[in-house]
């Protein structure tokens, strides 16, 4: 569910420990299930919703697409995390020759997205530009959802992410079964 809100929800809680939500039971003690199947889940601090537009959604899944697919576009796709200044048009290049020397993906998964942000943070730091607050705040969201992910079955994460990829308009079906088997 916490996945679900950052993909396809129009809010995600932003700090997604284990004190501030629960999940929701019945008197007999089972969990109340909602439309989908799935456990509901009770958020305890709402001072930590932040919002997502759709096409921050868009942006992080063609990140993840660009990622495990390792696009050409993923230059591209970093290039728009960064806050707007005058060099940031001329680093096309450097940032290409950066994603060819640093992102050999053997596997592919969630944690990689956060492992390769954080490395993508550290240059855009040492090129004196800065990432757009927004991104540095999901970023650690997803960072801190990745142990409560690693309990859940990879197909249905695998699922998730290229459903919502299918959503955003980002994989044509044949293009999202060649990446379903390509992620698990």
């Amino acid at each position: 569910e916490l996945l679900r809100q950052i993909l396809q929800g129009s809010v995600y809680q932003s700090d997604p420990n284990l004190g501030n939500f629960g999940i929701l039971h019945n008197t007999d003690g089972k969990p109340v299930l909602g439309k989908r199947g799935e456990p509901q889940v009770i958020w305890y601090d709402s001072g930590a919703i932040e919002a997502i537009s759709k096409e921050d959604q868009t942006l992080l899944l063609r990140l993840i697409k660009n990622i495990f697919t390792q696009s050409r576009e993923l230059p591209e796709t970093l290039l728009a995390m960064i806050k707007d200044s005058d060099g940031k048009a001329a680093l096309t290049t450097e940032l290409q020759d950066w994603v060819t020397t640093n992102l050999d993906i053997k596997t592919k998964s969630l944690d990689q997205v956060k492992s390769i942000f954080e490395s993508f943070t550290d240059w855009v730091s040492e090129h004196n530009l800065e990432i757009d607050d927004k991104w540095i705040s999901l970023a650690d969201t997803l960072a801190m959802l990745a142990p409560l992910i690693e309990g859940c079955p990879e197909a249905i994460i695998t699922t998730l992410v290229t459903q919502s990829m299918t959503k955003a308009g980002l994989l044509n079906p044949a293009e999202r079964l060649a990446l379903r088997f390509n992620l698990v």
